[in-house]
Formats: structure tokens, C-alpha cells, sequence
């Protein structure tokens, strides 16, 4: 039996010796792969400079910068009269279409065109501006709230360490996020050649299809081009804010014990949001587990909310053109009805063989006709070849 005099749980509060939040400073560092993985949607607006907590950190003190947009590997883009294919999906063209959401043996159709302002203007850079309103910026907003909030009540408890961290953990984002901070500049068509139609087809591993029709500037600023990111600070300059972002991180955070373990890195610590007293040490943690839930929402919304290209481009889904078909013989079929034109073999989007040939030519002879029967063709073909 167990006396009255014991207990399973010590009090809490430094005041009783009892329970501390050391992992204070692991909650700071988690969630790095969803900050990472919106790096550049946080750090497309001034409003990234906001001194503010945000969790880990670190996602921003890398030694290089992305050159470009991470595109969508694994998609066939085909510019069906230029004859330019890419084994890529462009960011922004992603943004559009969101091809990891689409099913097997879809067919989506969208018209897109540039705004009136940029059609004569299509020789220079277009750079494709943020939503203002996005979540990413709203978030930064309320994060530079709560972080204030959070100093004040450190100044009013007298909690040196915790004001002193809240301060140093705020600067060091902000030189962090302004080391990365970029606009995105899509792709520049010669001046010189002549605008003409630029309709792209875009296939996926799972044999779903977009086609969209539109001019040869659209086509090389959306899809054939590559886009790039353009940042306004130097590499050099960047690097520099990068190491004194570092430097605050280690004095703001006493590593967790697993770091003590394997490195003696806690000489490194000074001891601020580790040494804050309980109360501080339980509203900043509380603040960082509050923060990563937001940032995880945020990663769950579309980020077609994050960008504002209507502002450039205007795009019309065709939405009764869209089909739904039941194999990738009658997918391909739908596909030659709305393109017309001959490509599909030079784009390797059929299958090689002389079935599939003699398929195709029936196929492209019959592409007025919605109701011509693609599988039974096929399956007729297959028996003919075993017959004999």
C-alpha cells in the first residue's frame, strides 16, 4: 500500500523543485518539414520580415538557396505544335491544375490566355505576385502578435531569460526569412517570333490528362520555360544574414538533452528560453505546439489561394469537355477528339506497336465522331492478330 505522504506526481513550478519544460527548446526545432516544405510561399511577402516566433527555424538557415521552383516530377508536358516536351510539371503550372489531384483517366480542358495588361508585354518579365490575404501572410501577422504578446508578459513578470529569448528567437527569424526572401519571375518569349497557338497536353503516371489551349507565350511562361526565383538579397550578403541567424538560434535555445547526449553542444546555449521561469516556459511551448498545428493546416489548403495569377493570367476550365473514362484506350481516344492533331507518337503517349498503330490511324480518321467505339476497335484488333 502506498502512504498518504507519497505521490505519483511531483508539483508543479520551479518554486517546488518539480517538473521543468526543457523540451521548451525541442518544440522550438519540430515541424521542419512542414516549414521547409512552405519556405517559399512564407517568404514571397515583405511580411516575412515580421519579427515573430515561428517553429523551426532552422528550415531557412541553409548554405544554398533554390535557384528555381520545386516542379512536379514524373509529368509529361508537351507542347503539341512546337514539338517541346518536358518530363516536368512548372510550379505555377501545378498551382493551376493541381495534378497530384486528379484520377485515372481524366480528361480536364482549360482555356488560358494573358490579362489585356500583359499581352503586349509579353516579351518582358512578368513577375507573378502573392495573395496578400493568403494564410502564409495572415500567419505571419498573428505570429508577430502572439510573439509581442508573449515579451510583454515576460517584461511584466520581470522574466529576464524569457524576454531576452522571446527578442533573440524573433530577430533571428526575421534574418533568417530575409535571406530567402524572392519574387518569382516566370519565363521571357522572344520578341521576335511570332505568336502562334502553344497548346499544351499533360499527362500523368496515372494516365490522366489536361489539355490546355492557349498562345506560345502562356505556354513558355507557364509550362516549357523555366521559372525562376529571383532574390533580393545577394548570395553573399544572404549567407552573411544566414551565420548571425544561426548564431541567435544556439543563444536563444539550450539544446534538448538527446543534443547533450551525442554533442556537447550545450556549451553553446546560453541558457535563456531554457532558464525562463515555468509560467513563460509553459506559454512559449504552449505558443509553439499552437504554431506547428497552424502551419500543418496551412500545409492542408490549396495553394491556389497563396498566389495571385488572375492578376496576369485569366483561366477558363472547360468544363464540358471534361470526361471520365474507364481505360486509358478510351482516355487517349477523348484526348485526339479535342486536340486534332497528330501527336500522340511523337509524344510517346500511345503505346509502340503495330496494333497500336494501325489503332491510331482509325482513331485520328474518326476524331469527329464522340461515339466511335475505341475499345471495341482495340479488342478487334487483338483477335485479328491472334486469328492468324
Amino acid at each position: 500500500m502506498l502512504l498518504e505522504s507519497e505521490c505519483w506526481f511531483q508539483a508543479c513550478g520551479e518554486q517546488h523543485g518539480g517538473w521543468h519544460l526543457d523540451v521548451v527548446s525541442l518544440l522550438a526545432v519540430i515541424g521542419e518539414s512542414i516549414i521547409a516544405d512552405q519556405a517559399q510561399v512564407i517568404t514571397s511577402s515583405w511580411a516575412c520580415l515580421l519579427p515573430r516566433l515561428i517553429p523551426a527555424p532552422q528550415a531557412f538557415l541553409r548554405a544554398e538557396r533554390p535557384r528555381r521552383l520545386p516542379a512536379v516530377p514524373g509529368v509529361t508536358v508537351r507542347n503539341i505544335a512546337g514539338g517541346t516536351q518536358v518530363d516536368e510539371l512548372n510550379y505555377f503550372a501545378n498551382v493551376i491544375h493541381e495534378v497530384d489531384k486528379l484520377t485515372q483517366h481524366e480528361v480536364y480542358v482549360y482555356e488560358i490566355s494573358l490579362n489585356d495588361t500583359f499581352k503586349d508585354s509579353s516579351d518582358k518579365q512578368h513577375v507573378l505576385p502573392a495573395n496578400r490575404l493568403s494564410s502564409p501572410h495572415i500567419l505571419s501577422f498573428f505570429s508577430f502578435l502572439v510573439t509581442w504578446g508573449l515579451f510583454t508578459a515576460a517584461c511584466i513578470l520581470h522574466d529576464g531569460p524569457a524576454a531576452l529569448g522571446i527578442a533573440v528567437l524573433a530577430l533571428q527569424s526575421s534574418l533568417g526569412c530575409a535571406a530567402w526572401l524572392w519574387k518569382p519571375v516566370l519565363a521571357v518569349r522572344r520578341k521576335d517570333s511570332k505568336d502562334a497557338r502553344g497548346d499544351i497536353v499533360i499527362r500523368t503516371r496515372g494516365g490522366a490528362f489536361v489539355i490546355v489551349r492557349c498562345n506560345e507565350d502562356v505556354a513558355r511562361q507557364l509550362y516549357v520555360g523555366e521559372e525562376i526565383a529571383e532574390y533580393h538579397l545577394s548570395p553573399d550578403l544572404a549567407k552573411l544574414m544566414t551565420g548571425v541567424a544561426t548564431v541567435l538560434l544556439m543563444v536563444s535555445l539550450r539544446p534538448p538533452f538527446y543534443f547533450e547526449l551525442h554533442a556537447d553542444l550545450s556549451k553553446f546555449g546560453v541558457v535563456l528560453i531554457g532558464n525562463a521561469r515555468w509560467t513563460m516556459q509553459a506559454a512559449i511551448g504552449g505558443t509553439f505546439v499552437a504554431l506547428n498545428f497552424l502551419y500543418w493546416c496551412m500545409a492542408l489548403l490549396s495553394r491556389k489561394r497563396c498566389w495571385n495569377y488572375p492578376s496576369i493570367f485569366t483561366v477558363k476550365p472547360m468544363e464540358l469537355e471534361y470526361c471520365k473514362k474507364d481505360s486509358y484506350t478510351e482516355c487517349l481516344f477523348a484526348v485526339i477528339c479535342r486536340t486534332k492533331d497528330e501527336w500522340l507518337r511523337e509524344g510517346n503517349a500511345a503505346p509502340d506497336g503495330a496494333n497500336w498503330d494501325i489503332w491510331l490511324s482509325k482513331a485520328y480518321a474518326n476524331r469527329g465522331d464522340p461515339d466511335w467505339p475505341a475499345v471495341a476497335e482495340m479488342e478487334q484488333l487483338v483477335l485479328d492478330k491472334v486469328s492468324k
